[in-house]
């Protein structure tokens, strides 16, 4: 089974975006959030044009029930205007839900963590 990070590499932004639930929110940057599966697909998008290569290095996951939460390390890598390149990183913090028939969505997938506050 592929991964959202995978299907996000390959350009195929429409399986990426099946992870999520139907009104799941993605956000973007700290104060934009793609809301239900075509804006999240377009943040997806979005994302990949800015930063095409992505990679998470670690991760860790509290379930209690049907809910989970979801940490992860990421980086991203890209090339600058003047051809320098660029790379960001930070943490997830991602909230999860189990699905009726047992597979696990996305509600909620926040790769900035806690600095969405700043």
């Amino acid at each position: 089974m592929a991964t959202i990070v995978a299907l996000r590499q390959q350009g195929k932004m429409d399986e990426a975006a099946a992870y999520f639930e139907e009104d799941g929110v993605l956000v973007i940057q700290p104060d934009s959030h793609a809301v239900g599966r075509a804006a999240i697909k377009e943040g997806l998008v979005a994302m990949s044009k800015v930063f095409p290569v992505f990679h998470i290095s670690e991760r860790t996951v509290v379930q209690a029930g049907s809910i989970a939460l979801h940490h992860s390390r990421w980086s991203a890598q890209s090339v600058g205007e003047k051809g320098e390149p660029v790379e960001v990183g930070g943490l997830t913090s991602d909230v999860l839900r189990q699905q009726p028939d047992g597979s696990w969505k996305v509600a909620v997938d926040n790769p900035w963590g806690g600095s969405i506050l700043d």
